[in-house]
């Protein structure tokens, strides 16, 4: 029998996760956040008790810092190049800030520039690994290019290191359900809305997944739960399989 639906993927971020660069994601993933001023910083009051070099490296990392706030204001002000030469200016200031890197790969994802976006990803990742939404991210731009070996690796490494991020399990289980996969793929599924990630795609997938695995029952029951969501997809399956004639 032909698929009824294919599974629906999230290629690019949730919009709600998009519209705010300090905007934490859904579930409990780690999100870079502004960094604190006051953390690991020098009192520079009487720079008699440091060298020349400490008092430097401390004004540096107090003017990437302002240099951060002003890319936050100008993203949030839809004013992304500007943002991007504040963020580039504090990089290159303090380079060892993976908040910096995070937020340059997000405004390049969301221009369409998905290489120079995976990028300042890595570089993020680099400076702080356990950073779940940069890690999350360069999976969606391998699911983009179609190469879901490479995604499924990163959505791995995220719920690795975020074992509570809903997207993540939504992501890896449309993966696994693409290769046919049910059982994995209705688990993932089912822990994506445990932890808050109930999207009518979330219900829709699943209800494909457990059609294959012949648990038309179950099956329904997602799929009346998308189409009362507003879900096309899972209208149309319910008319097709659902409903008796």
């Amino acid at each position: 029998m032909k698929k009824i639906v294919a599974f629906v993927a999230i290629i690019l971020l949730a919009t709600a996760v998009m519209a705010q660069v300090k905007l934490p994601p859904p579930g409990e993933g780690h999100e870079p956040a502004v960094p604190n001023q006051k953390a690991n910083t020098l009192s520079v009051k009487n720079t008699k008790e440091h060298s020349k070099a400490e008092v430097l490296a401390a004004n540096n990392k107090k003017r990437a810092y302002n240099l951060f706030k002003e890319g936050v204001k100008h993203y949030n002000d839809k004013q992304y190049e500007k943002a991007i030469a504040s963020f580039r200016e504090s990089a290159a200031v303090y380079p060892d800030n993976a908040k910096v890197y995070y937020n340059l790969g997000k405004i390049y994802q969301m221009q369409g520039d998905n290489k120079l976006a995976r990028s300042y990803y890595e570089d993020a990742v680099k400076y702080d690994p356990n950073d779940s939404a940069s890690l999350i991210s360069i999976g969606m731009i391998y699911f983009a290019e179609k190469n879901y070996p490479k995604a499924l690796e990163y959505y791995n490494q995220t719920l690795k290191v975020a074992p509570n991020y809903g997207m993540a399990y939504y992501n890896r289980g449309t993966i696994v359900g693409m290769n046919n996969q049910y059982d994995k793929a209705a688990e993932d599924l089912s822990n994506a809305i445990k932890l808050g990630f109930a999207t009518e795609k979330v219900y829709v997938n699943r209800g494909l997944a457990y059609y294959y695995l012949k648990e038309t029952t179950k099956a329904c029951k997602d799929w009346k739960k998308a189409a009362s969501m507003g879900s096309a997809d899972g209208q149309k399956a319910v008319e097709a399989y659902c409903t008796k004639k």
